[in-house]
């Protein structure tokens, strides 16, 4: 058996278990509770105001209210304007000192501070998460030192830069290369111009440097420094090609051309060597050396004034509306298209440069390059009548020609626009362009009739015929009748021939086609009067058939013969009246449709 504990021994024990260790957990409970409370008041205390010990910078704002802060950060805001941005060169230009500038009414400002942002970001400062492991922070931050800087900063680099270098203008100079001086083309006279270094002045740090200092409430002081740039082409590059300066001229310069994927319109701009002489400049590249390029601000200064009004079109998306068999409101999707400077600029420099190095290959014409943009709503989108592309485009000009016979044109255009001509279906140009009277809306002007020209009404509608007959062609459309005219007349001509054109006449000659495809085609006519242009476009669905024809082929000019005198009762007694000449052609051309099954047909 054990020994037995002492009674006192037994006592104190008791005394020990119960009394003390509950006395002790309650005075801890208390000790805890009560710092806890306190941490968490301390921390609720700054709620709305900064944490403490926070500096922006060097300047304590710690405890600052929203209030206090707003006011306090406008001041710096101040301060910092009126002290300016500080700017030191070298020896060769005082020091610059930029402050908000007065313009035409507006405040030109280089740098600004979103006081408001900046209120909220610094309140904010340290209070994410819970509100205990806030109140830790805040505890902390009583004891260490919490520094930050502004955030909200804008700084407007544009102008800063701009007026930097404005100031330095008359000191910040180019390199300038080597180069030939072009007196004259034919001969060709020349001197080699010499080259020279330059100084530029380096703005890379500006921004970074302002937002560092303001960030830090200190006023921006920054040295500009500068570096002289040698020139990339010097007298003796230039030395070594110049006797290949007659052949890179005597080629007459460079022709740009563009084709409307839309109107099948071709378009040509000539930049001659007596034009572009002027624009050489001598070219470094590394595999080959020295080379007379063209200078790319004077090519893309040409390209935006001659060339983009031709060729930049935008996007446009379909609209289409049916009201008694005729489509009342119709716009065809049409892709946009802008011009790629930059490649049509490499492009034709490169053209340039080849003429140094090469005697073969010379080009002399260069396509200039383009880009689609495909519209957000196209044409099959917007009907159900198989109306969902452009089938082809014909096109004609009529400058020159007299009122009237303008007025006979914009009347069947507005007739025929919009016209639908369904699956087997024979359009007639006569039929859909009639009555040719007063009330039909024509003016007499002249035609042929026969071997006269005398006026009638609706004269100039073989315009329509003509550009009708070439949208026909570009479609691949079978044409079931066609006359062309009996004298060259100047207003069909293609690239100065005549031969590609239809005559009308009410009721014959006609020209007629079908809608041989198994979807209606949709007739839209355009008339520019500012350009003196007609447009006819088909709309439809392709089969896959395409359709085009070639540039007429004179294969004799037929002059016109001796005077002739014709007696007629329609003149007074004793009266003479002169019709003039006309000259006549013997022309041939080639239309030709590509079918999706590999048979082709010409004509």
């Amino acid at each position: 058996m054990g020994k037995k504990r002492p009674a006192f021994l037994k006592e104190k024990m008791k005394s020990f278990s119960w009394y003390r260790i509950w006395i002790l957990l309650i005075v801890l409970i208390v000790i805890v509770a009560g710092t806890a409370t306190g941490v968490l008041a301390y921390e609720r205390s700054y709620q709305d105001r900064v944490y403490p010990g926070v500096h922006l910078g060097n300047v304590p704002i710690g405890g600052l209210d929203e209030e206090g802060l707003r006011l306090f950060l406008f001041d710096i805001q101040d301060k910092l304007l009126n002290d300016g941005i500080r700017f030191t060169f070298d020896e060769e230009l005082d020091e610059l000192i930029l402050y908000p500038t007065a313009f035409d009414g507006d405040t030109i400002e280089f740098v600004e501070l979103d006081v408001e942002k900046e209120v909220d970001a610094l309140l904010h400062y340290g209070k994410r998460g819970n509100i205990f492991s806030r109140a830790i922070k805040t505890l902390k931050s009583r004891f260490a030192k919490g520094s930050v800087s502004l955030k909200h900063i804008t700084v407007y680099e544009d102008a800063i830069t701009d007026t930097l270098k404005d100031y330095v203008k008359d000191v910040d100079t180019k390199a300038t290369n080597a180069g030939v001086d072009i007196e004259s083309v034919d001969p060709l006279v020349y001197t080699i111009t010499s080259s020279t270094p330059g100084v530029e002045f380096k703005y890379d740090n500006i921004v970074d440097e302002i937002y560092r200092s303001w960030g830090e409430l200190q006023t921006p002081e920054i040295t500009i420094e500068k570096e002289v740039t040698e020139p990339e082409v010097l007298e003796s590059d230039v030395e070594k090609i110049a006797d290949r300066l007659g052949v890179v001229l005597e080629h007459n310069g460079i022709t740009l051309t563009y084709t409307d994927p839309h109107t099948k319109r071709d378009s040509a701009w000539s930049l001659p060597s007596n034009v572009i002489y002027d624009w050489l400049e001598v070219q470094k590249q590394e595999e080959n050396g020295a080379g007379f390029g063209i200078n790319k601000e004077e090519i893309i200064a040409y390209l935006e004034g001659e060339v983009e009004e031709i060729v930049n079109i935008e996007a446009k998306d379909a609209k289409f509306e049916v009201q008694d068999g005729k489509v009342t409101s119709f716009q065809g999707s049409r892709p946009g298209i802008q011009l790629k400077k930059e490649e049509t600029y490499d492009n034709i420099n490169n053209a340039m440069l080849q003429r140094t190095w090469h005697d073969e290959g010379i080009v002399t014409s260069i396509e200039v390059k383009t880009e689609v943009t495909e519209p957000q709503v196209k044409t099959g989108d917007v009907n159900d009548v198989g109306i969902t592309e452009v089938l082809g485009t014909g096109y004609s000009a009529f400058k020159g020609s007299p009122p009237n016979r303008i007025s006979n044109i914009r009347n069947a255009v507005i007739k025929l626009n919009g016209l639908l001509v369904e699956p087997g279906e024979e359009f007639s140009t006569v039929v859909s362009t009639k009555p040719f009277t007063i009330a039909g809306g024509y003016l007499p002007e002249k035609v042929i009739i026969g071997d006269k020209i005398e006026d009638a009404l609706g004269g100039g509608l073989c315009q329509i015929s003509t550009t009708i007959f070439r949208a026909v062609m570009n479609s691949g459309l079978e044409i079931t009748e066609r006359r062309n005219h009996r004298f060259a007349v100047h207003y069909y001509n293609i690239k100065g021939k005549p031969g590609v054109d239809a005559t009308i006449f009410d009721s014959h000659p006609d020209f007629r086609f079908v809608n041989d495809t198994n979807h209606a085609i949709l007739i839209q006519a355009e008339l520019n009067e500012y350009t003196e242009e007609l447009f006819f476009t088909f709309w439809g669905t392709s089969d896959g058939r395409k359709g085009s024809f070639t540039d007429p082929v004179v294969n004799r000019w037929i002059p016109h013969g001796p005077t002739q005198y014709v007696e007629t009762d329609e003149l007074p007694p004793g009266t003479t009246k002169c019709q003039g000449a006309y000259t006549g052609a013997d022309t041939s051309f080639v239309y030709s449709i590509e079918r999706p099954n590999g048979e082709d047909d010409e004509e």
